[in-house]
């Protein structure tokens, strides 16, 4: 449920003029880590085989069941443009994750404090 309100917080910390970049790199970092985690459940949970006989891949399932978390009290009230938006927001989230995760492990934790926001861009 905080890696939930963490992405949730992305999602408002990139909004927000005054955002502590510190913040949404770390979020972004455990929302990488939940989908993973999500992923290599659903991978050994024997009940995806329905899931996935419908063409999805294990990747597309757990980001709906993702945003599902996240969004399912909302869903009624917006239009499909606006869930596609967030289906991309959220893969963009989670891969900028991945690339904090992978710069973080390699050059340490140092980095999410140090990276300036002109430098982030290029990610």
């Amino acid at each position: 449920e905080k890696l939930l309100s963490g992405f949730r917080c992305a999602e408002v910390l990139e909004l927000s003029l005054a955002a502590d970049p510190v913040r949404l790199r770390i979020a972004r970092i455990w929302l990488y880590h939940y989908f993973e985690q999500r992923r290599i459940d659903l991978h050994t949970d024997p009940s995806t085989l329905g899931k996935l006989s419908s063409g999805k891949t294990i990747a597309s399932v757990v980001t709906d069941e993702v945003l599902n978390e996240l969004h399912s009290t909302h869903d009624k009230r917006f239009r499909p443009q606006s869930r596609k938006q967030r289906r991309k927001s959220l893969q963009r989230h989670k891969k900028l994750g991945k690339r904090w995760l992978i710069l973080a492990t390699h050059l340490g934790l140092g980095i999410l404090i140090t990276c300036s926001t002109r430098l982030e861009v290029q990610m």
